[in-house]
């Protein structure tokens, strides 16, 4: 009996010390660095050379990607399972930091604001969108 709740006990240890290497998400707000309150007012995103990685020993899951879109323009972003199609929109939010390249909504990097300004102002229809529950 003894054996058993040692080796739950080692489990949430490891688990508790892996908690201790995720990386921290960038400030909610950063002061110097807030956008216009009617930011974004037009809607012209501009996206140069964006590349994403999972983790810092990962292989790269986005490469190279490059894109204007024009204020009003609706666009859809297809192609095959795994081809990176959630990462790219999940990327507009930073829940990945790009690891070079970026996003540029009305002239501004959107890593150069902070997680709540950002995330509080732009939104995404997701494929599989729930309406009514």
């Amino acid at each position: 009996m003894h054996f058993k709740l040692l080796e739950l006990l080692i489990g949430v240890l490891d688990k508790l010390l892996k908690c201790d290497k995720l990386e921290i998400e960038a400030d909610n707000i950063i002061p110097d660095h807030r956008p216009p309150p009617e930011w974004p007012s037009r809607g012209d995103i501009h996206i140069k050379n964006l590349e994403i990685k999972y983790r810092h020993d990962s292989p790269l899951v986005l490469k190279g990607v490059s894109a204007d879109i024009m204020a009003a323009e609706k666009i859809g972003i297809v192609g095959r399972t795994g081809c990176g199609k959630s990462t790219l929109a999940t990327s507009f939010f930073r829940f990945v930091e790009p690891t070079s390249g970026s996003i540029v909504i009305d002239d501004i990097d959107i890593t150069t604001i902070g997680l709540r300004d950002l995330r509080s102002n732009i939104t995404i229809i997701p494929q599989d969108p729930v309406l009514f529950n």
